[in-house]
Parts: C-alpha cells; structure tokens; sequence
C-alpha cells in the first residue's frame, strides 16, 4: 500500500463553519460497518430460520407421538383407518368419517331401497 491509500484510510479532521471541527470516518471503517451490519442480517436470518426448524420438530413430534390402527367395521366389511394419540387414545383422524359410516349403515339397513325407483 503506498502513503497515499494510507492517508485516506486515516480519520481526518475537516473545520466546520459552526465551533470545532467535524469528524469523517475514513472508508474502511464504512466498510467495517457494512460487514458488522451483513453479519448481524446473517445472524438475524439465522435465529429465524432455527424458529422454524423448532416449530417443525415439534410438528414431527406431534406425529411421532400418533399410531395408526386399522379397523373392519362390522356389518359393512369396511376397513376403517385411525390416526390414534398414543398418549391419551384419543382418534385424531379417521378414513372414512363416523359421519359417512353411519350414513352407509343407514342406507344398507333400509331394506326398501331409498335408490331405486318404483316400478310402474
């Protein structure tokens, strides 16, 4: 580096107008300033993306924490699958709903048939 790149990397005191003198901060310390400034956007990004990571890995627990457990229902030789919370038993999903399941026995118990038309 020769003398002249030194001297301007150095803070050099520039006489105002007003009292005293102001004080310009040399272009490395801007530079300094903008790579302190880019880390902690790094580290900001960062922090972040380890929230959402913690938020996924409770979302994975959560599901760990489930079993699956296949069912025939009687009467209508279906198979009913249950997504079941180990901890408590309780039924988190179930394919197919309670709601159609009823629907298809009261459909299969009415032995007049509500689908088929009179005959003429």
């Amino acid at each position: 580096m020769d003398i002249t790149n030194d001297i301007t990397f150095r803070q050099t005191q520039i006489p105002s107008r007003d009292s005293g003198a102001e004080i310009r901060k040399p272009a490395k310390q801007t530079k300094q300033a903008n790579v302190i400034s880019e880390a902690n956007k790094a580290l900001a990004d960062e922090q972040k993306k380890q929230a959402e990571k913690q938020k996924a890995d409770e979302s994975v627990a959560e599901y760990l924490n489930t079993g699956v457990q296949f069912e025939i229902e009687k009467g209508l030789g279906i198979v009913v699958a249950k997504l079941v919370d180990k901890n408590t038993g309780e039924v988190i999903r179930q394919v197919p709903a309670k709601e159609m399941i009823e629907i298809a026995k009261a459909i299969k118990g009415n032995s007049s048939g509500i689908f088929l038309s009179k005959e003429a």
